[in-house]
């Protein structure tokens, strides 16, 4: 059961390190995000903060605690699908299920949800961004 979705829709950008368009999504572990160019130089990359508070890196908000994605437990691969599951600073051990497809050409689709645990208290999840100087969005 999953509760919580986030889904982000990234025109311009092709799925973990697969390529396909003038923009790339690399998913590391520990736990991170960024979108580079054909260059390889870094367009767009996750907030690094693991707190509890309002920005930072993948996460979820619960009992008005946020709780952030910390490391990859499992992944797949299914043609143009991975699906990961991330351990999360949750105390309870919930975690967040994360699906980035590219459904075509020069589009990739993020999808996250809590999963496991008591999923009642859970009312948001969210994602931060850094910006680069001047960057504005």
């Amino acid at each position: 059961m999953l509760a919580g979705l986030l889904a982000l829709v990234m025109p311009g950008v092709a799925a973990a390190k697969r390529g396909g368009g003038a923009l790339a999504a690399e998913v590391g572990d520990p736990w991170s995000l960024e979108l580079v160019d054909g260059r390889g130089r870094t367009v767009l990359s996750e907030a690094a903060g693991t707190g509890t508070g309002e920005v930072g890196a993948l996460g979820f908000r619960a009992g008005g605690e946020w709780f952030r994605a910390t490391r990859i437990v499992s992944e797949s691969t299914e043609r143009k699908t991975q699906t990961l599951t991330l351990d999360t600073t949750d105390p309870d051990g919930r975690r967040i299920e994360v699906r980035i497809a590219q459904p075509g050409r020069g589009v990739v689709e993020l999808d996250a949800g809590v999963a496991g645990g008591d999923l009642d208290d859970v009312t948001a999840t969210g994602i931060g961004f850094d910006a680069r100087k001047g960057e504005r969005y």
